[in-house]
């Protein structure tokens, strides 16, 4: 019976853990080779550069890693017991969520084990400069951008069959 639930879930874990070493392993590597470097990675617009956040998404809430830690994990939970209401034993969400409790693992594990999470890359387009993120941050924007796309598209379809 547990194999089943695993196999119910399998592509969940596919995209998590991969998602989730990537991320821990690029921190880690950052740590080592970044710190006081810039690493040009396409001239004028794609830069690796070290950087701590001990707040949220573009600095919000600095010096608060620890409640954010703890939120993280809450947020987790919730996830995990409103599973079956998210409907994660479909495919797409599967990949959707994946993405975003890897995000939110690899960033919780920062926040509790270092007090910050260590961010990397850096893009910049002429004078704007988007914040430094990492894997992680990148991996929760893409699941949100793959929950908006189901949503999207399933009321789309709803709303041709009304009218079609």
């Amino acid at each position: 019976m547990k194999r089943n639930k695993f196999r119910q879930y399998s592509l969940f874990y596919c995209i998590l853990l991969p998602v989730l070493i990537g991320d821990q392993l690029t921190k880690f590597f950052a740590d080592m080779w970044l710190v006081g470097r810039t690493v040009t990675i396409w001239p004028k617009y794609i830069f690796l550069s070290y950087s701590q956040n001990s707040g949220a998404a573009w600095s919000l809430f600095q010096g608060n890693a620890l409640l954010l830690g703890f939120i993280g994990i809450l947020v987790l939970a919730i996830m995990f017991f409103s599973r079956k209401h998210l409907n994660i034993k479909r495919c797409p969400n599967q990949v959707a969520y994946g993405m975003i409790c890897a995000g939110i693992a690899g960033n919780v594990i920062d926040r509790l084990s270092y007090g910050h999470v260590i961010d990397f890359i850096d893009i910049r387009l002429g004078n704007f400069c988007w914040p430094t993120f990492n894997i992680a941050d990148a991996a929760i924007c893409c699941g949100f951008l793959c929950i908006f796309y189901l949503l999207f598209s399933e009321n789309r379809r709803k709303l041709k069959a009304m009218f079609y």
